[in-house]
C-alpha cells in the first residue's frame, strides 16, 4: 500500500514514495508495531501497576492529572502527550492500559483520537477527560468508542473512582493493605 511493505516497517526499514508523508509512515510503523506485540494481558495487569497515559494539550490540566493518578499507589503515568495524533502514534511503544484523553486539542481532536485508537488490536480503556459535559458530548464520545466520561470539574472527586469501575480486579492502596 502507497509502496511501503509492512515486511520492511518492522524490520525499521522504512521507504516510501516521494509523495507519501513521513509522519504517514511512522503512524503506519506504530500501528503494525501494536498489532503485532498486541497490548499487556490482563493476567500481566494483576502484579502490575496500572499504566495511564495523559493526553492533553494544556500543561497545568495535565500536572493536575498526574498530580490525581499519583495519589493511588497502583496507577503510574507512563506518558504525557499534547495531541490526539501524538497519542495514538506513542500507544504501541507504551502500551497503556487506560488513556485520559482531552477533546479539545490542536491537529486531530480526541474524538478522532479515540476512534483511531480503538481500530487497534486490544487497545487500552479510554476515560474522556474535558470541560464541556453536555449530553452531545458524552453520546460523541460514547459513539466514537470512549469507555467513560468525566468532566474536568469533577475531576478530583470521580478520577480515581473511574480508574476503579473500569479495573475492578486491581486492589487500590488501601484495600491492599487489608
Amino acid at each position: 500500500m502507497y509502496g511501503v511493505d509492512s515486511r520492511h516497517l518492522l524490520r525499521g526499514e522504512f521507504r516510501t514514495q516521494d509523495t507519501m508523508p513521513q509522519l504517514f509512515v511512522l503512524l503506519m510503523f506504530f500501528e503494525l508495531c501494536y498489532k503485532q506485540y498486541g497490548h499487556r494481558r490482563r493476567s500481566d495487569m494483576e502484579t502490575q501497576a496500572l499504566r495511564v497515559m495523559v493526553v492533553d494539550d494544556n500543561p497545568v490540566v495535565a500536572d493536575r492529572l498526574v498530580g490525581l493518578l499519583s495519589e493511588d499507589t497502583r496507577v503510574t503515568v507512563c506518558d504525557r502527550v499534547e495531541s490526539g495524533l501524538l497519542a495514538f502514534a506513542r500507544i504501541a511503544a507504551d502500551r497503556p492500559d487506560a488513556v485520559l484523553m482531552d477533546l479539545e486539542m490542536p491537529g486531530i481532536g480526541g474524538l478522532a483520537a479515540i476512534r483511531r485508537i480503538k481500530a487497534l488490536v486490544g487497545p487500552p480503556a479510554i476515560i474522556v477527560v474535558t470541560l464541556h459535559d453536555t449530553e452531545e458530548m458524552r453520546r460523541e464520545s460514547a459513539a466514537a468508542g470512549a469507555d467513560a466520561f468525566v468532566p474536568k470539574s469533577r475531576v478530583a472527586r470521580d478520577l480515581l473512582p473511574t480508574l476503579n469501575a473500569l479495573f475492578p480486579q486491581q486492589p487500590s492502596h488501601g484495600e491492599a493493605a487489608a
